[in-house]
Parts: C-alpha cells; sequence; structure tokens
C-alpha cells in the first residue's frame, strides 16, 4: 500500500467530562496538522469537535445517562474525518445554535444510527487545494 492510499487513524474513549473536551479538541487539532491540513482547518476541525462534545454532554445530561464518548479520526489523502459515537447522539437537536456553530468549521456532516441504541455523528473536513494551485 503506497503513502496516498494509507489510512492513519485514532481512537479515543472518553467520559462525557468537560474537563477532557479540551484535550479532545487538541487532538483533533494535532491530527489535522499533522496530516498537512492548514491551521485555520485545524482549528475549524478542533472546535468543531469539541462542541459536538459538548452537545453530546447536554443530551446525556437530559436523558439521565451517562456513557462514554467514542471519537475516531481517520486522515485520508483528500480529508479527515471525526466520527464521535454516543448513546444518545440519534437525538442532538439540528435546529440548536450550539448544533449551527459545531457545523459551522466542517465541510459535511451526518448524523445516523448505529448498532442500537448507539448514534454517530461524523463531521468531514476536506482538503484545500494550497494557494496558486
Amino acid at each position: 500500500m503506497n503513502a496516498e492510499a494509507r489510512l492513519t487513524q485514532l481512537r479515543l474513549s472518553f467520559s462525557p467530562d468537560p474537563l477532557l473536551f479540551g484535550v479532545v479538541r487538541d487532538a483533533a487539532q494535532i491530527a489535522a496538522r499533522q496530516a498537512t491540513f492548514s491551521e485555520t482547518d485545524a482549528f475549524n476541525l478542533g472546535h468543531s469537535v469539541e462542541q459536538a462534545c459538548r452537545l453530546v454532554l447536554e443530551q446525556q445530561q437530559g436523558s439521565g445517562v451517562e456513557a462514554d464518548i467514542h471519537l475516531q479520526l481517520r486522515v485520508f489523502p483528500d480529508r479527515i474525518e471525526a466520527l464521535l459515537e454516543d448513546v444518545n447522539l440519534e437525538a442532538l437537536p439540528i435546529s440548536s445554535p450550539d448544533f449551527s456553530l459545531m457545523a459551522r468549521g466542517v465541510d459535511r456532516l451526518l448524523q445516523e444510527k448505529t448498532t442500537p441504541p448507539r448514534g454517530q455523528l461524523t463531521m468531514v473536513k476536506y482538503r484545500r487545494p494550497a494557494r496558486g494551485s
């Protein structure tokens, strides 16, 4: 497998503790920087991941269910994907201002149900062509 086709992955599982969300944000930013995404794109992805974690925490508090949050960062030649999985994720309120803030930092957002009773949120940031290309 050549370097262009290689997929790089990072998996994290963490408790829904707001004190950990900065660490998770930094992990997403570092992964994007290591994959040579622009500083702006890395910053935006990191903050979208952090905002998604905050939304999950709000949903968990409202449901009375507390479970670990699972994050997978996958780096492809043309994009980076952050997949967030949680038991309450299917219930994220897409009409909320917080959801809009999260969505603003990524290029594509997909919310879906996975193996019950979990839900998955996929945030995609595409690689921008270098200026002058």
